[in-house]
């Protein structure tokens, strides 16, 4: 309700009282990286990219090896036209080879972007590529650490015109309580097998190491389906080939918009300042889960 100019009151909300901490990061850096993108085309491109990519990555290690500068800390191939992306490698007629890697020292990825531009101009026919930009170069690895800091430990202070005041944030008392789960109603047995775009839409991104998903039904007697279906288990078998060895997924279900939030952490490589995944952001995330098929009953397929 305005109460003034610029000026509302807003009543009725439910929920937690503001954390006691503010949520803040720290950026360090922590080796190189360095990679490029490679087009090959013609029968076969699927086994010719990968053929190359063994052979790079093989005389790269011998050449590091024989320098004394130890072992790279990950190489990352990803043929894309293959279905890279969705855990598979199918072969095709027209494929782009994506090829990076990192090392603590930047005189192994130099070695590695030569190995590789050498290898290009005598290998495998039909690869090409497009240099007007410019050929790879090291570059330094920036990682997150994110942490909480109490509010009481940092003085707030706010430029306004010529003033300067001093904010004093709110410390919240603390509390125990928990707030029930709401969770979408039991589902008839479906009988009906779908993909999920039909009934949902879906967007996706990063959040430091994390990837972010979230779906919004189209109607809302589709979300105890979307909920129902989309398990954990289903969602690890999904996005398998992504997943760490400490990755987590949870799931969020927000009545109000019938929508679900996903979250999966451990699961970018490092997330965008430091991994060398083709997509480091997880923008294509919902684009994978969208495709996948889920289970409804007939009444609603009928329907559609």
């Amino acid at each position: 309700t305005q109460t003034d100019e610029n000026k509302v009151h807003v009543s009725s909300s439910k929920g937690y009282e503001a954390p006691n901490s503010y949520k803040t990061c720290l950026t360090y850096k922590d080796g190189y990286r360095s990679g490029t993108y490679l087009t090959f085309y013609g029968e076969n491109s699927t086994k010719k990219a990968q053929k190359f990519a063994d052979a790079a990555i093989a005389r790269s290690k011998k050449r590091i090896s024989s320098s004394n500068l130890g072992e790279f800390e990950a190489i990352s191939t990803e043929i894309l036209g293959s279905e890279s992306q969705f855990g598979n490698k199918l072969e095709n007629t027209e494929v782009v080879l994506k090829i990076a890697s990192k090392h603590n020292n930047k005189q192994a990825i130099e070695i590695f972007l030569k190995e590789i531009s050498g290898l290009s101009l005598a290998t495998p026919p039909g690869l090409s590529s497009f240099t007007g930009a410019g050929r790879a170069k090291p570059s330094p690895i920036i990682r997150l650490f994110s942490y909480l800091t109490p509010k009481s430990d940092i003085e707030v202070k706010i430029d306004l015109d010529t003033k300067q005041e001093i904010f004093k944030d709110k410390i919240s008392p603390k509390t125990n309580k928990t707030v029930p789960g709401i969770f979408p109603e039991k589902v008839e047995q479906p009988e009906v097998e779908i993909i999920l775009k039909k009934l949902a839409w879906g967007r996706s991104g990063d959040k430091g190491n994390k990837a972010n998903i979230g779906l919004i039904a189209r109607r809302p007697e589709f979300i105890p389906y979307i909920w129902h279906s989309l398990t954990e288990k289903k969602l690890r078998e999904t996005f398998q080939h992504f997943l760490g060895s400490k990755s987590k997924i949870e799931r969020f279900y927000l009545p109000g918009s019938n929508s679900i939030n996903i979250l999966i952490s451990d699961v970018l490589d490092g997330g965008g300042m430091a991994s060398i995944r083709n997509d480091p952001q997880a923008k294509g995330f919902a684009q994978i889960l969208l495709m996948q098929k889920i289970s409804i009953s007939k009444l609603i397929s009928d329907n559609l």
